[in-house]
């Protein structure tokens, strides 16, 4: 006698989930649990000095949770978990390694920009090496005031951020600062940047060389006539910036060859005459700004100035510039010009279709999912619609999707295994908010990337899954270090058993049930 698969309908399966007021469990730590996905979008700022956005198709069913940490039991991005310190060493990118300390400990940090009697961006820092507040020692020797001037740039933001995590200077908050997830009120502070791997911190990853000329995305009118559509610009140092530090904290700044060196500028198309260049700027479009203003950043930052902060309620990972308060703001749009030669995305407002309500994203994936499910030639999978928060994967990216075979027992002892597609509508939400898309087509997509994790789920191997947790793997090492991810695998060791315990069940109710269906 055989026994037949029941068969039912993906339309009458596809339900919608509301869960607008619940957030999921908070974390006691970042997790690393590379989930099954693909990540889609780009780092966006949520508010100023708070950055990382990014969406992940996952299974956040099979995923391992081991802890990420860091020395002597500093959890980096959990609140209040780095112990303060008033000494530490750093390699800063140049390479130089250095140690800074504060000589005045318990001292309130130094929150007053002004230096002999003017406002200057970065005045505080100014102020804590000039009164000997801040110490920074070159391989034992006390750094010499006339070194100060021919350091670069990279590397005195990089001994900002130090001061800042040692408390020798303040940084002005933000009180704005959002989850970019579930829109938890955030409030990263010093003690939230941890400082154990500062030592290597900018050698594990180095800046990848912008080469010049770079793309204005604009047209700059010059007075010969000619119209100039790139600059080229080099780093500098905190000599030659400092005339575009006393002209930041002014109310309105007219930009003179003076202003043109400090930002580094060399050439505007042709031309490399200050004085024209000048000229020229001072007339530019807001878009041309955008394009000088992101390339200084990106030339007088180092990649991996900011530290990771895990959201206490949802899990979202977020990027806090460190130091938060730079310059300029780096424009988005503007930098995937510099670093990827690609036009500005088209704004949220051009044109476009609002974005679906809830029940019209649900009508959709109902139908999306009934051709996806029959192009596949699978049946029996569950699919919801999640209007809540949407979980996160385990390097903290909010999900746009994902698969789940859930094996229930009852109370007689008897298992019986579910398959569920989940589709997160808030992520897909903000990504079109971030950047306008095709909907149907990227959920088409996501609802087509969890099948295929179901169709090698059954088939008892999922190499997608063996990608993406490498990619998770190295997202994680990029932001966190490898050593602080090395240890974090090791302690996770135990998760992974419990993770390999269920799956054993699960693969064990799989085939029983397969076992029945062949009588």
């Amino acid at each position: 006698m055989r026994a037949e698969p029941a068969e039912r309908d993906v339309r009458a399966e596809c339900t919608i989930a509301r869960r607008d007021a619940g957030v999921h469990p908070r974390p006691r730590s970042l997790r690393l649990q590379p989930g099954r996905g693909r990540s889609v979008g780009q780092d966006v700022p949520v508010r100023v000095g708070l950055a990382r956005s990014g969406w992940r198709r996952a299974d956040s069913a099979r995923t391992s949770t081991p802890e990420l940490e860091e020395h002597g039991g500093n959890v980096p991005g959990v609140p209040g978990t780095t112990s303060p310190v008033d000494s530490l060493e750093v390699t800063l990118p140049s390479g130089v390694r250095v140690r800074v300390s504060d000589s005045a400990p318990g001292e309130p940090p130094i929150s007053d920009d002004r230096v002999e009697a003017r406002r200057v961006f970065a005045g505080r820092m100014l102020r804590a090496l000039s009164t000997g507040r801040l110490v920074v020692a070159v391989e034992g020797a006390p750094l010499a005031p006339g070194a100060l001037d021919a350091l670069a740039l990279t590397d005195f933001h990089a001994l900002r951020d130090a001061a800042y995590r040692i408390g020798v200077i303040d940084e002005d908050p933000d009180p704005d600062q959002r989850c970019r997830n579930c829109d938890t009120a955030l409030a990263p502070g010093r003690l939230d940047a941890p400082i154990a791997e500062l030592d290597q911190w900018y050698l594990e990853h180095p800046a990848d060389p912008l080469e010049p000329p770079f793309p204005l995305g604009t047209e700059i009118r010059l007075a010969n006539g000619k119209r100039a559509h790139t600059f080229d610009m080099e780093p500098v140092t905190v000599g030659r910036a400092r005339p575009l530090w006393r002209a930041l904290e002014r109310s309105s700044v007219k930009i003179t060859p003076r202003i043109v060196d400090a930002l580094g500028i060399r050439a505007l198309g042709d031309v490399r005459d200050r004085g024209a260049i000048a000229q020229a700027l001072d007339r530019a479009s807001d878009d041309a700004w955008a394009a000088v203003e992101t390339a200084f950043v990106l030339l007088n930052y180092a990649p991996r100035s900011h530290y990771p902060y895990v959201c206490p309620e949802c899990g979202a990972l977020h990027d806090v510039l460190a130091p938060s308060t730079r310059e300029f703001d780096a424009d988005l749009d503007a930098e995937d010009l510099l670093l990827g030669g690609g036009e500005p995305s088209a704004a949220a407002g051009d044109d476009l279709a609002p974005f679906p309500d809830e029940d019209s994203f649900a009508e959709m994936a109902l139908r999306i999912g009934s051709e996806v499910y029959a192009e596949r030639r699978v049946k029996n999978i569950e699919l919801v619609v999640d209007t809540g928060v949407p979980p996160v994967d385990g390097s903290g990216e909010p999900l746009m999707g994902s698969y789940r075979p859930m094996a229930d027992g009852d109370a007689a002892g008897y298992t019986s295994l579910r398959f569920q597609i989940d589709v997160f509508y808030k992520t897909f939400e903000k990504m079109y908010a971030d950047a306008p898309f095709d909907v149907e087509a990227e959920l088409r997509e996501t609802i087509d990337h969890e099948v295929e994790h179901h169709l090698h789920y059954l088939s008892g191997h999922d190499p997608m899954d063996e990608e993406e947790r490498a990619e998770a793997l190295t997202e994680l090492e990029r932001t966190y270090g490898k050593r602080a991810v090395r240890r974090a695998r090791v302690t996770g060791v135990l998760g992974e058993l419990r993770t390999i315990a269920w799956f054993v069940l699960a693969a064990v109710a799989v085939i029983a049930l397969i076992a029945l269906f062949a009588l």
